[in-house]
């Protein structure tokens, strides 16, 4: 057996060359064989580690497979080795059992050399009559800790076992499975069991693709119970609650969920309108989120989103050559692109952030959430109202908790802020089921013919009843003409890391003005998609007859949770309040966690967590704990694609309401405030007109009236305005103030009426 083989004639005189060849040729053999067709990487088999004492362990025989060598360890009774050394003083410690190839010389025996031809004399030597690979086997121990991690080890060696210690000796022994080598007839066991599942199933599950898309599509746009029992129970009290009088001539409210009431340009406004007046920040730092490590090798950062390293994996993959298309076939066309983006986060946490009873009006139907929460930079979103129905917001989460808001977009993408791109060329596309959720991060590509121009535009899109839609591009990504490849040569097509939803169909598109050919397969081997091809910059019917051959790779994550640590959080004098509005990609089952380090302990910016911000530090530092599996994970932006506030309120408020323009003319005026979070102690509110030319004319009420409410710390302060003569429009002007800005109040509500 083998390669190479040593050829011996007769009469022919034999060299030590010769012999040794017969050896090495076939021990070379074999190492092609054992890299070629079972391990071609490093691995392990035997080396079965057993405890043999309080702080001893024996190491059974093995071999250790590295790059097609096979190196061998079989002592009598195994390697035992003592650990009493390596006990940690207080807490745990691992220790790891590796193995690594040594080839020696050995087996010493005496043997005859001549050392004189002409006398022929002989003298005998000891020398070493074989050559083993041996297996060296050894400990390498970590770093002592309550909740210890093993070591890290050198590259040329492979770990078999990890050792759990305590003061007292041996708490454990794990072998390390993932580093075991698999043999031929395991695979092929599973396999047999792998066949025989698919032949079972296989049809049942073909079918439920299609159940579940079905489903799911009929669960889009219900409205959440919440809604519908909110809505139910506040119907209840509007009409027992409401009992507004005929006599009243003029009546108005404002619940400050915008600052559309709000003379916010006046120069003598000093408040924040945000789910109610608050205290305006006496100091604010607006920033982007930054890596500590910009170099970080435990996260993948694409075009500022972060998600935790990975590798690529292929999931799907249509195959063949049958015939060709000509792309440059199909009519020249400007195409309009509308590329979604990603949804939005944002957390708010300090003292600031008391819960307002206005916040279940979001879900009213009368306002829009998601422009005025998750709007930074006073950028401007874009609404359609045929689009998700998005008044009564059905994809945002809220959350309100005192020191803790939470504010979520259910979709992953959305078309609130977009990116329109006109692209000029033929335009084909290919849909596909994706049965798994996961990150698409590239795809392969068979073209035929390739011309020396024409740069090929490929992106993903989302698709309704089977047709793609070209304004929800969810990714896209240009091949310059020179990076095409001619079949069998695929042509790689790498994408910003996208998630894809389980059970949804997708579509990949093509647009390019080369004269390029794509290869087809005939009889639709592609039973989950459909080939289209477009004029008028509008897909029409399918191509039932052929599909576009590929194959779509996947992200496979290292780590199923990670710590991303971030730039510190920074405000001259002190922080009090934290705003993160940062774009996230969450799928369900994975969390982001926002964490800060007070007092040298990392705690996250969670409901449960109050009053970490209590003393203003000047500087937290910050990470985000991503958790999930090494299928789905949570990413997030950076840099453009985020923004945080750190803030510390003022002591003092003034809020000014824009014009109030009356049907008649009024001489008493009436405006109550609904104050939450009050404290008599600590706060002082006051209600005050302004009339006259340019409403420079202050009026101070007649009469102050405060009726205690059920809810603890919340009141209603009524103001009575005998103006003595009718106006036909006012202002009206709240001031408050605070003995400490750590205790603050704000103001929910505001009721204005006008009578004679």
């Amino acid at each position: 057996m083998g390669e190479r083989l040593v050829v011996i004639s007769d009469d022919q005189q034999i060299t030590n060359q010769d012999l040794n060849n017969i050896g090495a040729y076939a021990r070379t053999s074999l190492d092609h064989v054992v890299k070629d067709g079972i391990e071609p990487g490093k691995k392990f088999t035997g080396f079965s580690v057993v405890q043999s004492g309080p702080a001893q362990v024996t190491v059974g025989s093995g071999r250790l497979y590295v790059d097609g060598a096979v190196y061998f360890r079989d002592d009598e009774g195994g390697v035992v080795l003592d650990l009493i050394n390596a006990l940690p003083a207080a807490t745990n410690k691992i220790v790891t059992i590796v193995v690594w190839g040594q080839a020696v010389d050995t087996a010493l025996e005496p043997r005859t050399f001549l050392v004189d031809v002409d006398t022929e004399q002989t003298e005998a030597r000891s020398v070493a009559t074989e050559n083993r690979r041996y297996a060296n086997v050894n400990t390498v121990s970590g770093i002592e800790a309550a909740d210890p991690t093993p070591p890290a080890i050198d590259a040329n060696v492979l770990a078999v076992a990890y050792i759990r210690l305590t003061p007292g000796g041996i708490e454990s022994v794990t072998m390390v499975t993932e580093n075991r080598v698999v043999s031929t007839r395991a695979v092929a066991d599973r396999t047999a069991s792998l066949e025989l599942w698919r032949n079972r199933t296989g049809s049942r599950l073909d079918v439920l693709d299609t159940t579940v898309t079905g489903i799911q599509s009929a669960l889009r746009g219900i409205a959440p119970k919440t809604l519908v029992l909110e809505m139910a129970r506040d119907i209840g009290r509007l009409k027992t609650s409401a009992e507004l009088p005929e006599t009243y001539t003029s009546y108005d409210a404002d619940r400050f969920l915008t600052d559309d009431k709000s003379d916010t340009v006046h120069a003598d406004f000093l408040a924040k309108v945000e789910e109610g007046i608050r205290f305006p920040p006496a100091a604010q730092r607006v920033a982007q989120l930054a890596l500590a490590n910009p170099i970080d090798p435990a996260v993948d950062v694409r075009s500022n989103f972060v998600l935790p390293a990975f590798t690529e994996a292929q999931r799907v993959r249509i195959d063949g050559n049958d015939s060709e298309l000509s792309l440059s076939q199909f009519q020249f066309q400007t195409s309009q692109l509308k590329k979604l983006s990603r949804s939005r986060t944002r957390i708010r946490y300090g003292s600031s952030m008391t819960v307002c009873t206005n916040g279940a009006w979001w879900n009213t139907g009368t306002y829009d959430p998601s422009t005025r929460i998750f709007t930074r930079n006073g950028e401007t979103f874009y609404v359609d109202l045929t689009i998700d129905n998005y008044w009564t917001a059905p994809n945002h989460i809220f959350a309100r908790v005192t020191q803790f808001w939470t504010d979520t977009y259910e979709e992953e993408y959305w078309g609130y802020v977009d990116v329109t791109e006109g692209v000029n060329g033929s335009l084909i596309a290919q849909t596909f089921l994706n049965s798994e959720a996961g990150y698409i991060s590239g795809l392969d590509l068979a073209f035929t013919r390739v011309a020396h121009t024409g740069d090929v535009m490929v992106g993903i899109v989302r698709t309704e009843n089977g047709k793609p839609l070209l304004d929800k591009v969810l990714a896209m990504v240009t091949i310059p003409a020179t990076d095409l490849k001619v079949y069998p040569l695929k042509t790689r097509v790498p994408l910003v890391p996208t998630y894809l939803e389980k059970g949804e169909r997708y579509a990949f598109f093509i647009v390019t003005a080369g004269n390029h050919f794509i290869a087809t397969v005939n009889g639709n081997k592609n039973a989950q998609g459909t080939l289209f091809y477009s004029t008028d910059g509008a897909f029409v019917q399918g191509d039932l007859t052929r599909d576009i051959p590929f194959a779509l790779y996947y992200a496979e994550f290292k780590t199923p949770r990670l710590e991303v640590a971030l730039q510190p959080l920074v405000l001259e004098n002190g922080i009090s309040d934290i705003d993160l509005n940062i774009d996230t990609t969450a799928p369900n089952g994975t969390l982001i966690t926002p964490e800060i380090q007070v007092n040298g302990v990392w705690s996250p910016l969670a409901q449960y967590q109050q009053s970490l911000l209590v003393g203003l530090p000047p500087l937290v530092n910050f990470r985000v704990v991503l958790t999930g599996t090494t299928d789905v994970m949570p990413g997030f932006g950076i840099g453009a694609l985020s923004e945080v506030k750190t803030e510390r309120p003022r002591s003092d408020l003034r809020h000014i309401s824009t014009a109030r323009t009356l049907p008649a003319p009024c001489d008493t005026i009436e405006v109550t405030t609904r104050l939450e979070y009050w404290d008599d102690d600590r706060h002082t509110c006051v209600i005050k007109l302004r009339t006259g030319a340019g409403f420079t004319t202050i009026v101070t009420p007649d009469a102050v009236v405060d009726e205690i409410t059920p809810v603890p710390g919340t009141i209603l302060r009524r103001a009575t305005f005998n103006l003595g003569v009718a106006v036909s429009s006012y202002k009206m002007q709240i001031e408050g103030t605070t003995d400490n800005v750590l205790v603050v109040y704000h103001v929910a509500e505001r009721y204005d009426l006008a009578f004679s």
